[in-house]
């Protein structure tokens, strides 16, 4: 008992920034869900904490921040959430907690913020733009970690790609109501992170 209560809280110390950033989502949806009682991208309550075109006009910056931990429904909240999970266990291996949070926070800040521009009449809520980014980042470190280790042809790597890539495509399925420019923005800012892996790797030899 005392050995299974080590290795929860082992884990806990050391994915705290994804396990709290899941835990601070899932406690800011419950107000909002009752803040709006049926979500419509017209509506101005929601209008007032996610991010729209307006937010730009107006200098409302703050939605920018307050939109990533809007969520549309349930369904929205998990999923991202369940996305975050698959590939912040990875990420946050790469990076410290606190680089974590921060990284979080800039992505989806940069997502909303520039997908804001052009999305005139909706309402951008979640965070699948830093999400997606870290799910960029995350593949990137299996495949790099698996070449370094000449192990690329473990099943469970190509398992865990394949899972990665595919959840980046389902972000952009037509007739869906999604803001597909914040998931475009992610994964560039995502290929970002990459690209700047690789050269510090390079330059620190």
């Amino acid at each position: 008992m005392i050995k299974i209560k080590n290795i929860v809280w082992l884990f806990i110390k050391e994915h705290w920034a994804v396990l709290s950033i899941v835990l601070t989502s899932i406690i800011a949806f419950i107000p909002v869900n009752h803040f709006v009682s049926q979500y419509y991208y017209s509506d101005s309550a929601y209008s007032s904490i996610g991010a729209t075109y307006q937010t730009y006009l107006n200098h409302d910056y703050y939605t920018y921040f307050t939109a990533m931990f809007v969520h549309t429904s349930w369904a929205h909240l998990l999923t991202n959430m369940a996305m975050l999970l698959f590939a912040g266990l990875v990420v946050d291996r790469y990076f410290s907690n606190v680089v974590f949070w921060y990284y979080y926070i800039v992505t989806n800040i940069l997502s909303i913020g520039i997908s804001s521009l052009f999305y005139r009449n909706d309402v951008l809520a979640g965070a699948s733009g830093g999400i997606f980014a870290i799910m960029v980042f995350a593949i990137w470190i299996v495949f790099a970690i698996a070449l370094d280790e000449g192990n690329l042809k473990s099943i469970w790597v190509w398992f865990y790609i394949s899972i990665g890539v595919v959840l980046l495509i389902s972000g952009f399925q037509p007739g869906q109501n999604l803001a597909i420019g914040t998931h475009l923005v992610g994964i560039i800012l995502g290929a970002i992170t990459v690209a700047y892996s690789i050269l510090e790797a390079k330059f620190s030899k």
